[in-house]
């Protein structure tokens, strides 16, 4: 969360994290607390040996200070001199003092109040004279300093009392209220319109996160404009922020994966949104110094209702960044990325997302209905894209996507979902098979079409004129070009069949395009020179060669190459 508090602040919306801020900062009250009640209990510990160590277990657990070294704070007490003792885990408490206090005084420097600039100065003196308690040595002086309560000088207790007063203040000016699931604080009237019109399409799709944290969303005002912020899941720097103002709402962004960022401008293709190509930059806050990508779309609206359907898509469209690059690559095991990155946009387009397919297994899914519904017709190794033809492949999968969703969104059980998909499965391999023989059929057609032509122009009466000759040797070349269609079309089928391991391709090995053979089909189209030879001496032959064409006609008709 440090990460995306980060990324908000160099958004320069610093405001749009108030309640947020006063959250951590009364948090941050509590523990600074137990942290100098821990000190001071060691320090009489110390000075009063024989009496027995107060149980603080359920104070350190309240504020999750679960260090276990707190635990022997007190009990663990020993006195080094007169002045000084050692308290296991004082260095510990004292560089948590310091962060606490710059946490209670965050909030109420973005809230401005009266007393901000004047608590800054007391609190960067206090924090100059922190003891480091190195090595965990404390001295019962240094302690009784920290808990002071004198009015003549400054203390840490003091400067903790004032900034409690002053963050009870700025949580009181904040007002923070709840529109539609959104925690908003300082709105104007039309604003509250505008929250509600960016709710009503996170909510509409965020039950496709199907459990999956995140998509909590905050709103307030900065200066002339509204805010409205999103965490968009766990991941660190990944937030969206819309700065709202008059008719414009310009949208920024930021993603750890470039690629994600692509996938988020594409659903607003349809839109008028001028963006930004994605910068590289980089947080200190993250793993290693890692980059994220930041970039920023402004839509300008034509009227009011144009806004509120702008933020309503806007919103709608978040869920669908939530866990997508774990989908993408699960897609990936199946299709090529331009065709994975085409599926989830799909199933964004249609409002089915990708968190179903992921939940009920991702990847696995695909591969236990391929398990169990082309068991015996896909061979082990083979590619689903290989098997069933690209086309037909993301046509599957598209069906996955919206199977899962479907199937979750209506409470059917696990089971059912699967079973539903591996019959859709079952269906496309039993198509495929079926295809390959419609391609054969419609090929023999064409050559009993072919036969019978020719056979007729051939009858005993006599020979067709030589126009009547050149038009059936063009009809001829037609059937042929689309028989040889047929015959690349059936070939494809069969060696998709044949690297899937299915019996259609009629035996193994050297028997490729056994089907074909079988059914009479060459693999092979007749060579260029062999058919204009065969169909010119239709056109033009002679009354005296009729028997050799209708012996090369016959030869043809069963697939056998003709003598000259």
């Amino acid at each position: 969360m440090v990460a995306k508090v980060e990324i908000v602040e160099r958004l320069g919306e610093r405001a749009i994290l108030l309640p947020k801020l006063i959250d951590e900062g009364l948090a941050a009250n509590d523990r600074i607390k137990i942290r100098l009640s821990l000190l001071q209990e060691a320090a009489a510990q110390v000075s009063h040996p024989g009496r027995a160590a107060p149980s603080i277990e359920r104070e350190l657990r309240s504020v999750a200070l679960n260090d276990p070294i707190y635990s022997a704070t007190v009990s663990g007490a020993r006195p080094i001199d007169a002045d000084t003792f050692m308290a296991p885990g004082a260095e510990l408490l004292a560089t948590g003092m310091a962060d606490d206090l710059k946490a209670m005084l965050e909030p109420i420097q973005v809230a401005q109040t009266e007393n901000a600039v004047r608590l800054k100065t007391r609190l960067e003196a206090i924090l100059k004279a922190l003891p480091s308690f190195k090595g965990d040595c404390v001295s019962h002086d240094q302690v009784a300093r920290l808990a002071s309560a004198r009015s003549d000088e400054d203390s840490l207790h003091r400067l903790v009392m004032d900034l409690h007063r002053e963050l009870n203040v700025a949580a009181a000016n904040a007002s923070v209220e709840e529109i539609d699931g959104a925690h908003v604080h300082g709105l104007a009237n039309d604003d509250r319109d505008r929250v509600r019109a960016f709710m009503r399409g996170l909510n509409r799709t965020a039950k496709l996160a199907f459990g999956h944290p995140g998509l909590a969303t905050t709103a307030g005002r900065s200066g002339a404009r509204l805010v409205i912020q999103n965490d968009i899941g766990e991941t660190d720097a990944h937030v969206l922020v819309v700065r709202i103002e008059d008719l414009t709402a310009t949208t920024i962004y930021t993603d750890v994966h470039r690629l994600r960022s692509q996938f988020f401008m594409s659903l607003f293709a349809d839109e008028s949104i001028a963006w930004s190509s994605p910068a590289q930059q980089q947080s200190r806050e993250l793993a290693k110094g890692e980059s994220f990508y930041l970039m920023s779309g402004a839509y300008q609206a034509r009227d009011a209702a144009d806004l509120d359907r702008y933020l309503t898509l806007l919103g709608s469209r978040i869920v669908f960044l939530i866990d997508w690059n774990k989908a993408r690559k699960a897609l990936q095991s199946f299709v090529s990325k331009a065709a994975a990155i085409e599926l989830l946009k799909g199933a964004a387009e249609r409002e089915d997302g990708h968190r179903a397919f992921l939940e009920l297994g991702g990847a696995d899914l695909v591969f236990d209905a391929v398990r169990r519904a082309a068991a015996g017709s896909i061979a082990y190794g083979v590619p689903l894209d290989k098997a069933l033809g690209e086309s037909e492949c993301v046509a599957f999968l598209r069906h996955v996507l919206h199977s899962a969703s479907e199937g979750l969104k209506s409470g059917r059980s696990t089971r059912f979902i699967r079973d539903e998909i591996q019959a859709d499965l079952s269906q496309r391999l039993d198509t495929a098979e079926a295809t390959a023989l419609t391609a054969v059929l419609r090929h023999l057609g064409l050559t009993r079409m072919l036969a019978g032509m020719i056979a007729t122009a051939f009858e005993p009466e006599g020979l067709p004129t030589i126009a009547e000759r050149k038009s059936l040797a063009q009809r001829a070349k037609q059937l042929e070009g689309k028989a040889d269609r047929l015959t690349v079309e059936a070939r494809e089928i069969l060696a998709r069949a044949q690297r899937r391991g299915s019996d259609l391709a009629g035996g193994s090995g050297g028997e490729r395009n056994g089907l074909l053979r079988r059914s009479g089909v060459s693999h092979q189209s007749r060579s260029g020179k062999q058919s204009r030879r065969f169909f010119g001496r239709i056109a033009h032959g002679a009354r005296g060669d009729r028997p050799g064409l209708r012996r090369r006609t016959r030869a043809r008709c069963r697939g056998r190459p003709a003598a000259s």
